[in-house]
């Protein structure tokens, strides 16, 4: 079983966030949330996720 994380907030913290995501088993980014969506998609596609504008779409996508 693969737990669906998201990350709220696209700044300089969530390369961490997003790194120690990828680097845990069983884990998988599905989803990245920014007030702006064109940032919170180039932040989460290259991840393969998806980027969101809002968060209550991020959590209604699927998240754990």
């Amino acid at each position: 079983m693969t737990l669906r994380a998201g990350i709220f907030g696209c700044g300089g913290i969530a390369v961490r966030h997003a790194d120690a995501i990828a680097a845990t088993p069983g884990v998988a980014l599905v989803g990245a949330c920014s007030r702006d969506l064109a940032k919170a998609q180039a932040f989460a596609v290259p991840r393969g996720a998806r980027g969101f504008a809002n968060l209550d779409a991020m959590i209604d996508a699927g998240l754990d």
